[in-house]
């Protein structure tokens, strides 16, 4: 017989279900057995002369004898019963009546004499067959010895006939055609490992663990392959009375987590609302304060080590402390509240009463939580009380230093005793880090600054946008966006490259890597606003060189419906230069151009200006006409004296709609009264009025550029060396040297970032520095891909 190699399907899983699937590496396989050679001839016949037909696992196997048979409910909600009714019933007819005939013959194969309500016996796990492949390979053999054969056969329930055609399986061939032939549910997974190293190991069974459940049993076939038997449950079955499943109104947490360690949490649904909260202070917060200067920048780093730590120290309770009861939605309620008492007044954070009542309520919250976490702590003898004790004594300082400073907000020193109390929450953390009861590892803690990191970039792409919906469609436009764009994904990628839920339980320096992500975030977010400010130089100095107009860097849309209404709107004809219009034959003088109300529309220029090209243009046609030197657009207001109605001296429904139609008159007349002349309005469309009014601010001074530049430069470099600090607490000192040339690549390209802060900014393009941090990102992600 000729050996022939088949298709591999790479894919992550092969699933047996629903008809045959292609082994790996199938060969001809050479028996010398005679028993074996009706099974050999069907293992081993070319695929088009095998009889596929289809298999449904779904249906359980036949029942054995004595074992009576069960109602199976269907699998449909609400939602299948009212789209689908007819079909629905038809189903639940279909199954009744084979629950009947299965009941008529479990009935007739009862013996003579036995009654009819046996109690059903217990039935035996049904199990899916997952057959692992850590790597893929050809056709590879196996040898089981008698107690993983016999271990197999009876996960699986083989039959005396099937024991006997398991026997003749040696290889992953035949294991693959066994399983599919005998009707078993199975499928193929294949793994991928970096190293294969790990498959020569002696202990290479502990690798499964990373691939499948470990509380599923397992059986090693080779040292390549082994066979998950994964249960099947019947959730329909073992439905849990709504009991169990109610949320609990109070429900006390564990004071000691040293149990914990290690197990992976996964952030809940209110911890992701909760954090809504931030992304909107967050980005109120940055619309709104205006970054140009270093102190600007100063007094938005005050603002933010406040919000960061407010963040970071309700997350930490939450992710180790969290029961998902009733009380905790409520503290969470009354922290959203707080939050948002911030964000009202965070514009004038330094001197708002209610800013300080706002933090002062999140405290307060941590100091009632922390306290319940406590009293839980002495009655079960924890040894954590003695931390949690701390907790709620640092809460207790911050709130009482909050409070005293309002004493003296209109001091600068009041800042001093804020500082104070978060330093004080911070050394809590840093003097309890050697205490497991109270271990970081069994949180979630990673997981949620990932989360806010990913709030932070998507802060830099609001921002990025919210240009973007304002520039035109020039090309030389919007390639600078789509560079910022690549920027801020390589940032992303260098962060979450090296990104490791599990950095709590293999570095003892997990506070550390905690903390590095404040100056990290801070970095990003002014990073992010000096990338938008550096696309808007960019602008400015385009206009400055004639390359792109002002009416260019309005927006496209606004823009073209402006021009469509005002050519509509307006009796003057437009033309590229200014030029005299001689009277006509009838004595009328031609209209002037539209020269400048055109660009009086478009600049979204003051009233001043427009009523000076008014006059210009207006001297041109009208030389010996005087006009007066300033021009009112203001029309006077027709005064309408409404006298007031005569007294009613009837009573009753006819005054009152009398009285209703006079006053509903009245305010017409008032409304109409107060409503804009046509001189005074533009021919826009409303909505392209909003559209051009919202034009850029390109203009910046010199000294705010240079600060843009260094801004840019600065930050970008640091963001780059906090990331290598941060992949360096995970770095080991003997070995893993592609690790070492990503943090050196790092620190080169933030040197060189850093060393563009001499140059003269006067004369540096900003295309200059988009294309230099572009292409620094883009190294550095080729880099980053080594490891």
């Amino acid at each position: 017989m000729s050996t022939r190699r088949g298709t591999v399907r790479r894919g992550p899983t092969m699933r047996g279900r629903g008809g045959y699937r292609p082994p790996i590496g199938r060969q001809s396989i050479i028996r010398t057995r005679d028993d074996d050679e009706e099974e050999f001839m069907a293992l081993n016949r070319s695929d088009n002369e095998v009889e596929m037909e289809q298999i449904e696992f779904g249906d359980e196997q036949k029942r054995s004898g004595g074992e009576r048979p069960q109602y199976e409910h269907g699998s449909e909600t609400f939602g299948d019963v009212i789209s689908h009714p007819i079909e629905q019933f038809n189903a639940h007819r279909a199954r009744r009546q084979t629950f009947k005939q299965n009941m008529e013959n479990w009935r007739q194969s009862l013996p003579p004499g036995a009654p009819a309500d046996t109690a059903v016996p217990e039935q035996d796990e049904n199990y899916v067959v997952v057959v692992h492949f850590r790597q893929l390979r050809g056709n590879q053999s196996f040898a089981l010895n008698h107690e993983k054969a016999e271990e197999f056969a009876r996960k699986i329930k083989l039959t005396p006939q099937e024991r006997i055609k398991f026997n003749g399986v040696h290889d992953t061939d035949g294991l693959t055609a066994f399983l599919y032939k005998t009707k078993r549910e199975f499928s193929i997974k294949i793994h991928h490992h970096k190293s294969d190293l790990l498959h020569h190991s002696e202990h290479f069974h502990d690798l499964s663990h990373l691939e499948h459940n470990p509380d599923n049993h397992t059986i090693e076939f080779n040292e390549n392959v082994y066979v998950e038997f994964k249960p099947r449950h019947h959730h329909l079955r073992d439905l849990l009375p709504v009991e169990a499943t109610r949320r609990p109104f109070f429900q006390h947490p564990e004071p000691d987590l040293s149990a914990d360690i290690g197990q992976e949490k996964a952030a809940s649904w209110l911890e992701l609302f909760y954090d809504l909260f931030y992304v909107a202070t967050l980005t109120e917060f940055t619309h709104n304060h205006v970054i140009k200067d270093w102190a600007s920048l100063g007094t938005y780093t005050q603002w933010f080590i406040i919000t960061w730590w407010a963040w970071t120290a309700s997350s930490l309770y939450t992710a180790r402390f969290d029961t998902d009861d009733v009380v905790h939605h409520i503290w969470k309620l009354i922290e959203m509240c707080a939050v948002i008492a911030m964000a009202g007044t965070a514009e004038h954070f330094l001197s708002s009463p209610a800013y300080v009542f706002g933090y002062i309520v999140l405290k307060g919250v941590l100091v009632c939580e922390y306290s319940i976490v406590f009293i839980v702590a002495i009655l079960a003898r924890s040894k954590s009380r003695i931390a949690l004790a701390f907790y709620v004594g640092a809460n207790l300082i911050s709130i009482t230093l909050w409070a005293a400073s309002l004493a003296i907000l209109d001091q600068g020193t009041h800042r001093i005793l804020w500082y104070l109390g978060i330093l004080t929450e911070v050394l809590v953390n840093v003097i309890s880090r050697g205490d497991k009861t109270l271990s970081w590892a069994a949180s979630n803690l990673a997981e949620r600054l990932g989360l806010l990191t990913l709030i932070v970039l998507g802060e830099n792409l609001m921002g990025l946008i919210a240009l973007v919906a304002k520039s035109g469609l020039n090309p030389l436009v919007v390639f600078p966006n789509f560079m910022a764009v690549v920027i801020i994904f390589g940032f992303f990628f260098m962060y979450f490259e090296d990104f490791n839920k599990e950095v709590f339980l293999h570095n003892k320096h997990h506070q550390i890597w905690v903390y590095l992500h404040f100056p990290l975030h801070l970095c990003q977010v002014a990073f992010g606003i000096a990338l938008i400010d550096t696309l808007k130089v960019y602008r400015a100095q385009m206009i400055a060189n004639g390359v792109i107009t002002e009416e260019e860097d309005t927006s496209a849309d606004g823009h073209g419906a402006e021009s469509g209404a005002a050519e509509s709107g307006s009796h003057a004809t437009e033309s590229g230069s200014e030029s005299h219009a001689s009277p006509s034959e009838g004595g009328d003088h031609a209209t002037p151009t539209d020269d400048a109300s055109h660009s009086t529309e478009s600049s979204g220029g003051g009233s001043e200006a427009a009523h000076r090209r008014a006059k210009r243009a207006i001297k041109e046609v009208y030389p010996d006409l005087n006009i007066p030197t300033s021009i009112s657009s203001e029309q006077p207001a027709v005064a309408i004296q409404i006298e007031a109605p005569p007294p009613y001296h009837r009573s009753g429904y006819l005054t009152l709609i009398q009285y209703a139609i006079s006053s509903t008159a009245l305010t017409a007349i008032q409304a109409l009264n107060s409503t804009p002349t046509l001189e005074e309005e533009t021919h826009t469309h409303h909505l392209a009025k909003r559209a051009a009014g919202e034009s850029l601010d390109v203009s910046f001074t010199d000294e705010e550029k240079v600060f843009i530049y260094k801004v840019f430069l600065i930050c970008g470099g640091l963001i780059l060396t906090i990331n290598s600090l941060i992949k360096l607490l995970n770095i080991k000192m003997a070995g893993d040297i592609y690790g070492k040339i990503i943090i050196a690549s790092r620190i080169l390209n933030a040197i060189v970032l850093w060393s563009m802060c001499a140059l003269p900014f006067s004369q540096l393009d900003a295309i200059v520095l988009l294309s230099v941090m572009m292409g620094s990102l883009i190294l550095q992600a080729i880099v980053d891909l080594l490891d």
